[in-house]
């Protein structure tokens, strides 16, 4: 079972799916007022008609970005990470060695244990921006407010098989300096904003296998190196021409792919091969014949059953040059 998550996208997007969700149940339109008499909807006070929805989008992109979208756009954007104080305590020596121990005094001094997982506060920007109208950027940004005052605990499911992830989502207290620079660093007008604080998101640590990797299975794959001279069978093994037999499974002349390096074999059905060509001569059994001038040695030959298949890699061993 994951102590956390891999992938700081999925709060986002799942603050994200929270505020789609209130913009499209929302009730606001329908408590709206209708426009004070003398100022019907198209006129300077009132550009758009207060009590006609509109559609909202939500988006992870910076301000700046998300404006470059036109219509009405709410950007809540990470823009700081930083660790949680509170967990710190989990390892006191994750970030500073301990010191060293006196050489009578036997070494019992605690160690980094990097098991515990990294604990974070993530910062965010909710920004709201319309390019027709300040009302459908104030109603935006009132429905975003409430959804998130209303999610204050947020909930979100990591895929990698582990339970139910839950952290808060908090607005951070912002003076209107403090907002300033931050805009200013975003190199983007000031706009209707917020700060909020999300944590505790926990990153799951690196997990020690209980046992060694273990290479593929299937297929099993063994070569031997062998000489072959013009007008002999390829089951026969001579002398001078520099080809390898490679024995293993589900070897298929329409889908194998074989290459060392930069090196792609051509596969070909005739019964001679030619410098860089490859022969299937079952599906347990296929030749490679290496191109002129290789020096004898180790060579490592890629095999790809079919283009969707993982590569498997084997180790050719040429005994002489191959002239």
């Amino acid at each position: 079972m994951t102590l956390g998550l891999l992938d700081l996208s999925i709060v986002t997007d799942q603050v994200l799916a929270y505020l789609d969700s209130a913009a499209t149940a929302s009730q606001l339109w329908a408590e709206e007022p209708t426009p004070p008499a003398g100022t019907p909807a198209g006129t300077t006070q009132h550009p758009i008609d207060p009590t006609k929805k509109f559609t909202i989008h939500f988006t992870g992109l910076p301000p700046k970005e998300a404006r470059d979208l036109g219509g009405c756009q709410v950007s809540f954007y990470l823009f700081h990470v930083a660790p949680n104080p509170a967990h710190l305590n989990t390892s006191p020596y994750l970030f500073h060695p301990p010191p060293p121990p006196p050489a009578t005094a036997p070494d019992t001094s605690p160690q980094p244990n990097f098991r515990h997982p990294l604990a974070l506060t993530l910062y965010y920007l909710l920004s709201a921006h319309s390019v027709n109208s300040y009302i459908e950027e104030q109603q935006a940004m009132s429905i975003a407010l409430k959804c998130l005052h209303e999610h204050a605990i947020t909930t979100a499911t990591v895929p990698k098989g582990s339970p139910l992830q839950e952290f808060t989502a908090a607005m951070e207290p912002q003076s209107v300096p403090e907002t300033g620079r931050l805009w200013l660093s975003l190199a983007t007008p000031l706009g209707l904003s917020a700060v909020y604080r999300a944590s505790v998101i926990f990153l799951e640590p690196a997990e020690e296998p209980d046992e060694p990797a273990k290479y593929p299975e299937f297929p099993h794959v063994d070569a031997v190196a062998v000489d072959r001279p013009a007008g002999v069978l390829v089951a026969n093994p001579g002398t001078g021409v520099g080809i390898a037999v490679v024995t293993g499974t589900g070897f298929d002349p329409a889908t194998i792919e074989l290459s060392i390096g930069a090196l792609n074999f051509a596969v070909v059905t005739g019964a001679s091969l030619a410098p860089g060509q490859a022969r299937v001569v079952s599906d347990t059994q296929l030749m490679v014949r290496m191109p002129p001038n290789t020096p004898r040695g180790g060579y490592a030959l890629q095999i790809r059953l079919t283009p969707d298949s993982s590569t498997q890699e084997v180790l050719l061993h040429l005994t002489e040059d191959v002239p």
